[in-house]
């Protein structure tokens, strides 16, 4: 189809599959987040973005625990924004990263990942998937890093969206979607990803040669909400506005609320420590292989608790700034935060589809696109054959 074409029907609505860009949803335990970016010639601009919140006892910690309430959620979604096709992402602790060295002598890949996959999971191979998503090329050997989920939970998030009417052609690691949107402003440092959402909090340390694998803590802005809540006797709403207000700065104003929060900032920097320690780096304080740390999700602009962080570890931190990327301009919406982070970054995909999908929902993506390409052509033959006898007519 010529590219002019296919533009004026991706506009029009009649087509909507773009290679990059196009929906991107992230399901989360308390809310459904979306962001449109429309591809340009130089990154992408941020078209959309929005939130849906959810109930309690829909999704926890990233398990769909009442379908038929998020496919409700997410009919909501697609009526109010008109979203009929997406990329989702999978969330932080349902996803692993296996780092595979490939044998010598032309062995093949499959073969290597599936021999890799059995001695890690200890389950059968055809109740994972998996893709590559780095191959490294060192000196010695070859090395692919391969981001690995199951079956179950694959398949429960494209059901999620089919149900709900949403196309899904895209289904990926939430981690691998932070590290593209970072990657511009990292360059060859080692950084200490946290990503603090609403009931869990993820942190997995990014380098050349790392694979992304994700630590998960019990501890969210739900956490705080609550205890600001019992302390202070306001409602959930009003710990919130507390939270985002006030958070962790220390003045003789809010000296009550700091020491209530203290030891939520003490259970974060602890699990820091440990993931220092998992990293072999020697002693909890001993952090001199990472160079700055880096918060993202709805937690990463609490007042002060970047601060806390960088004082507790003696390391720079900064928030993750969405403008600091390189996959979008112009200038973000001022509004947009570091929740949306990872969406910007799935939505800038090299990959049309596939990807953590099983093979059963990329059959059925399958079909529903050359279905839809069928009938795009048919369209388009008649609008031609139209203009062609218009024509004829005006030359009779």
């Amino acid at each position: 189809m010529p590219r002019g074409i296919h533009r004026i029907l991706q506009d029009m609505k009649i087509i909507g599959l773009p290679t990059h860009g196009g929906v991107s949803i992230e399901i989360g335990d308390r809310s459904i987040r979306f962001v449109e970016i429309a591809p340009k010639e130089r990154g992408a601009h941020v078209m959309r973005f929005g939130e849906l919140p959810l109930a309690a006892g829909i999704v926890e910690s990233g398990m769909i625990v009442d379908p038929l309430r998020l496919e409700t959620a997410l009919k909501d979604l697609r009526r109010t924004f008109g979203v009929t096709t997406a990329r989702g992402l999978l969330p932080h602790g349902h996803v692993i990263h296996l780092r595979v060295r490939l044998p010598e002598g032309g062995a093949r890949t499959a073969d290597a990942l599936a021999r890799s996959l059995a001695i890690h999971t200890g389950g059968e191979v055809e109740d994972i998937v998996s893709h590559t998503s780095r191959t490294l090329r060192l000196p010695e050997a070859t090395e692919i890093i391969a981001a690995v989920t199951s079956r179950a939970v694959s398949e429960s998030h494209a059901k999620a969206y089919t149900s709900a009417g949403i196309q899904l052609y895209s289904l990926e690691s939430k981690t691998e979607a932070l590290i593209r949107a970072l990657a511009a402003d990292m360059g060859a440092k080692t950084v200490l990803v946290i990503d603090v959402e609403h009931t869990m909090t993820a942190f997995f340390v990014v380098d050349a040669e790392s694979g992304g694998n994700v630590s998960v803590a019990v501890f969210g802005t739900d956490m705080i909400d609550q205890t600001i809540a019992d302390r202070f006797g306001v409602s959930r709403a009003g710990a919130a506005e507390m939270r985002s207000t006030i958070g962790f700065v220390r003045t003789p104003e809010s000296e009550v609320l700091a020491d209530t929060l203290a030891p939520h900032a003490r259970a974060l920097c602890d699990a820091i420590r440990r993931v220092f320690l998992e990293r072999h780096t020697g002693r909890g304080e001993d952090v001199s292989k990472v160079d700055e740390i880096v918060l993202t999700g709805v937690g990463a602009t609490i007042p002060g608790l970047a601060e806390y962080i960088s004082a507790s570890m003696r390391l720079p931190v900064r928030v993750g700034a969405l403008a600091d990327t390189a996959v979008v301009v112009p200038v973000i919406p001022r509004s947009i935060t570091p929740a949306y982070l990872s969406l910007i970054g799935l939505g800038q995909s090299p990959h049309q589809h596939g990807r953590l999908l099983t093979n059963a929902a990329l059959r059925r993506f399958m079909t529903a696109k050359r279905i839809h390409t069928a009938v795009v052509t048919l369209l388009v033959g008649a609008i031609a054959t139209l203009l062609v006898f218009i024509v004829w007519l005006g030359t009779q």
